[in-house]
């Protein structure tokens, strides 16, 4: 009886050799009950208080049917067989690395349940249309592709397995924010309030309640975050600049805000959301020139990857400046992940091969401000390079 119990104990934490173990074990387990051997406890206290040691909630469920579960079981798998031939999986490494993972070991019947095979139809449907330009609010596009307009929400299973199809390392970031952002980055909007983009500095032509807004804190010197709300039903903007500078952290911004620097200045932190890029996508088709600074690790120029259909041009963000930032001292983190190409600079790529090592933003403040605090004069001194046409 020991070992039957520890037995059951063990199998809470899942079989990973006979798939029929935990049917199995259930099946002994309410046999003996039915003798009158042990009796299995039917409140909450007598699990918590009374049997030692205690046995998984799971043998108080009734056996499922096995010639239902059999049939359940076929039919999940040939849908993962199907998956295989879709257009969201055919041709895309990581997409066929996340099918593997979902049939192995009964993954995606644990993670879906007995929606399983509706939850992968749905999956593969939104994945194929992913990534979605102009962006879709994700009620919509649930709307579209799934029973109803909160078939999308984070706690669906269709959802739960899109976001592993997303995410690099096939496990959806925690958070809320985090799977938001993940979701944006594919051009699906969660909402139009959190996602935002820090400017200083922006002015536009016009009166709109938009333009007053950003002159007030222009004329303050004060940053100001732009929601998507406040853009989303913007067609075209004209600004009162030819040139915005765009930064990957907001340090920058800060800095140049206490320096009292006006110079239209854009920070998309980081992976940058659906309002930064809308931002972005603006200006371009306005005719504003972008000038582009980030961090030289492979993020940073997977970012500055993402800017380039924009027409960015390169803002002290070329093999040169990287090496100079080397010669000074520092405790620089060794560059991690997959090495990104650099088409504004091809040689930049390999020279951080080379190096080795990281160079925050941070680290070229002082050269970021300065540009900032006079870019006419940094512009004549230096050459364009245009991150598409380089």
């Amino acid at each position: 009886m020991t070992a039957l119990w520890e037995a059951a104990a063990a199998a809470d934490l899942g079989f990973v050799g006979d798939p029929d173990g935990r049917v199995k074990l259930l099946g002994a387990i309410h046999a003996l009950a039915g003798e009158s051997v042990i009796a299995i406890p039917t409140s909450k206290s007598s699990w918590d208080n009374g049997v030692r040691p205690a046995l998984p909630r799971w043998v108080s469920k009734e056996l499922p049917d096995r010639a239902l579960r059999l049939a359940a079981r076929e039919e999940v798998r040939g849908a993962l067989s199907r998956a295989r031939l879709h257009v969201a999986i055919r041709g895309n490494a990581q997409r066929q690395v996340w099918l593997d993972a979902l049939s192995q070991g009964g993954t995606l019947t644990k993670i879906a349940g007995s929606d399983s095979v509706r939850a992968l139809d749905e999956a593969l449907k939104v994945l194929a249309v992913l990534p979605i330009d102009p962006a879709v609010a994700r009620p919509v596009l649930a709307t579209r592709l799934t029973r109803s307009s909160h078939g999308l929400d984070d706690d669906t299973p269709t959802s739960r397995l899109i976001l592993r199809a997303l995410a690099t390392d096939g496990l959806p970031p925690k958070g809320a924010a985090a799977l938001r952002s993940l979701w944006e980055r594919h051009g699906v909007i969660c909402d139009v309030l959190s996602p935002n983009v820090l400017v200083l500095g922006l002015r536009l032509e016009g009166d709109t309640h938009l333009a007053k807004l950003l002159s007030t804190a222009a004329d303050a010197g004060e940053p100001l975050r732009l929601t998507l709300r406040m853009l989303a039903s913007i067609d075209s903007i004209r600004v009162l600049a030819s040139r915005v500078y765009v930064c990957e952290n907001p340090s920058v911004v800060q800095e140049a805000a206490a320096q009292g620097i006006r110079q239209p200045l854009i920070c998309i932190e980081g992976n940058a959301s659906t309002a930064a890029m809308r931002l972005v996508a603006l200006l371009s088709e306005g005719g504003v020139e972008l000038r582009y600074h980030g961090d030289f690790d492979w993020k940073g120029l997977e970012i500055a990857a993402s800017i380039t259909r924009y027409g960015a041009l390169s803002w002290r963000f070329s093999t040169a400046d990287y090496e100079r930032a080397l010669r000074h001292a520092g405790n620089r983190p060794a560059l991690g992940g997959t090495p990104q190409s650099a088409p504004w600079d091809e040689s930049l790529r390999p020279a951080m091969i080379a190096a080795g090592f990281q160079v925050a933003e941070e680290e070229v403040m002082d050269e970021l401000l300065a540009d900032l605090a006079a870019p006419e004069a940094w512009a004549s001194a230096r050459e364009p390079a245009g991150l598409q046409e380089a």
